[in-house]
């Protein structure tokens, strides 16, 4: 009965991790007993995955940066949420097996989870007022803000890339009275279009608020890919949708260059026009390239970045008083944390998980499942994107959901698998 309700005690644990302290560490001791119980239980102490292996030496790399890391407080949060997503993605996949009802459960439970970052967002965000409209919002947000932290809103917009492709594909084929035969247990069409379509909605509503540039253009590319995927075979009409994409994104700077360098200001800040912030940016990325060598084989411990990039390699265009959380690059920022092992590990994750989603297109004969694989891979795609210019960093926060995603391909692969 406790191994079949561990994604309950997970729940609970999550509070404690996202205001995880020192005092408060010895939690963390709960995390590996859910898998001793498993194990009591079944035999299995965690679910076999293709993933396990690059787990593994991920979490090895993470034992090495505790040893590395020169305050462990700056490192205990960023350790317990690694070690929860990982735990989470386990129990993901443990409570899920083989089952696609339960499966369709868990892609509920990751819209759910949009919604809460959106309401999340709406509140902690420091809204810009240049873009018109939000006024009311920024307004509103600012008493909230004195409770609540404020949050970065480029993060959350990484975030809801892990969400938003996937729920613009589910919301696309809700549409169509066809999709519902597939479900693998009834739902209403009256209640599913609206409820995705909605959800779609809004999340791309708040990413695009956010004014993320590193966020609309993994989009985009999210968005392109579901469009190749839905003209699947039809290789005219995606040479065509090819050209249509590439003309709509660059007549306006052919055509409108004023008025077009006007609505980029206004929407994504004047930064974007000038490209000082990308300046900061290659500098940033140069004292990380300095760190990863520096660093090489133990990293400089997981979230230490901030604290030593000002001490050991002081940047010239942000001044020393601006917090840079991460080098706004997922690769190097997984370096920097749990250095060239640890990002061996990571990228071997993305390119499992790639060969995972493509064995399961190519094996799986239900229009169902194809759906999910094709809406994880657009979601995925789009945060990768996202992540050479910016990042969610591991063990950050809501990183959790990163996890719960890689936990619902791990267990779509499996479900097509066995269906065959």
């Amino acid at each position: 009965m406790l191994v079949a309700l561990e994604w309950l005690w997970l729940l609970l644990l999550l509070p404690v991790i996202l205001l995880l302290r020192p005092s408060l560490s010895p939690i963390l001791l709960l995390l590996p007993l859910i898998g001793l119980l498993r194990w009591a239980a079944t035999g299995v102490f965690v679910p076999r995955t293709p993933l396990n292996l690059a787990l593994l030496v991920l979490l090895f790399m993470l034992l090495v940066s505790v040893y590395a890391t020169p305050d462990l407080t700056f490192s205990l949060l960023k350790i317990g949420g690694l070690l929860y997503g990982v735990a989470l993605f386990f129990g993901v996949v443990a409570t899920i097996g083989n089952s696609e009802k339960r499966l369709l459960m868990g892609v509920g439970v990751l819209l759910a989870m949009a919604v809460i970052v959106v309401v999340v967002g709406l509140l902690t965000v420091e809204w810009s007022p240049e873009v018109p409209g939000l006024q009311p919002l920024v307004t509103g947000a600012s008493g909230v803000q004195t409770v609540l932290p404020v949050v970065n809103p480029n993060e959350v917009a990484g975030v809801l890339l892990w969400v938003t492709p996937l729920a613009v594909a589910l919301a696309a084929r809700s549409l169509s009275a066809s999709f519902y035969s597939a479900l693998p247990v009834p739902v209403p069409r009256v209640l599913l279009a609206p409820a995705t379509v909605l959800i779609a909605s809004i999340t791309t509503a708040v990413l695009v608020m956010t004014r993320s540039r590193s966020a609309l253009l993994g989009l985009v590319a999210g968005a392109f890919f579901l469009g190749l995927v839905a003209l699947r075979g039809r290789r005219v009409l995606q040479a065509l949708a090819a050209l249509a994409l590439a003309f709509i994104l660059a007549a306006p700077l052919i055509f409108f260059r004023e008025q077009s360098a006007g609505l980029v200001r206004a929407v994504f800040g004047s930064a974007s026009v000038n490209g000082g912030d990308l300046f900061q940016r290659v500098e940033i990325w140069q004292r990380a390239l300095y760190g990863l060598e520096d660093f090489f084989l133990t990293g400089m411990g997981i979230g230490t970045f901030r604290h030593v990039v000002h001490v050991l390699y002081p940047l010239f265009s942000p001044s020393q008083q601006v917090d840079i959380g991460h080098a706004h690059n997922h690769l190097l920022q997984a370096g920097l944390d749990l250095g060239i092992p640890g990002l061996i590990a990571y990228t071997a994750l993305w390119l499992i998980t790639a060969r995972m989603l493509l064995q399961t297109w190519q094996t799986s004969r239900s229009a169902w499942l194809r759906l999910l694989g094709a809406g994880f891979a657009g979601s995925l795609l789009a945060y990768f994107i996202f992540g050479v210019t910016d990042a969610v960093a591991l063990g950050a926060r809501p990183g959790f959901i990163f996890w719960y995603l890689l936990g619902l391909v791990a267990s779509l692969h499996q479900i097509a698998r066995v269906a065959g």
